[in-house]
């Protein structure tokens, strides 16, 4: 396999260093394994706690989330990314078994609701544009919502976070769950 200059990437592998590159990615993965696994428990105890109302609870689990270190393999902030990720999969789930447009009514009630996590989820409509088939309406209404996000600064303000804004942060998206799992379990108006 090679790049458009020709240089062959398996190249990085078979020279000198190649051993240690190796090495290197396998201890590397190790950690981000262990910074997910971390972050995914304590922001799953964190969801339990905010059903439960134990508000002390999960504003302390929250709090240890965004204090893992940086992820330097992976280049995220744990707390924050499986934060997102965990928004990202229930509206996959819901996406991937529903015969109609409920997912994204659930996802425009949230939007509108916790405009605070409007990157996440427009992050996540873009992502779908690419990787489902969405119905031509499906579509047009999620191109409508990704046009109104100023990119540049939401991004940089949120992965740049770190400290009390990423607790905010997370907190936010997390919320952002709940309100998912609430609206596309609302009974449909008669």
């Amino acid at each position: 396999m090679s790049n458009e200059h020709g240089r062959d990437y398996w190249d990085l592998y078979s020279g000198p260093l190649g051993p240690g590159v190796l090495a290197s990615n396998r201890i590397m993965s190790e950690v981000s394994r262990g910074l997910a696994a971390a972050a995914n428990n304590l922001l799953a105890k964190a969801l339990r706690a905010l059903d439960e109302d134990n508000e002390p609870r999960a504003t302390s689990l929250i709090d240890r989330a965004s204090q893992l270190p940086f992820d330097e393999h992976e280049q995220i902030r744990p707390g924050w990314w499986y934060a997102h990720l965990m928004l990202h999969a229930i509206i996959t789930d819901v996406l991937e078994g529903s015969e109609d447009e409920g997912w994204l009514e659930a996802v425009c009630e949230v939007w509108d609701a916790t405009p605070a996590v409007a990157l996440d989820l427009a992050t996540i409509l873009w992502g779908y544009r690419l990787e489902h088939r969405l119905s031509a309406n499906e579509l047009r209404r999620v191109n409508q919502r990704v046009r109104q996000i100023d990119y540049q600064t939401l991004y940089h303000q949120d992965m740049a976070a770190g400290g009390d804004r990423e607790v905010v942060v997370i907190r936010q998206v997390l919320d952002a769950v709940r309100a998912y799992e609430r609206a596309i379990n609302a009974d449909p108006a008669p």
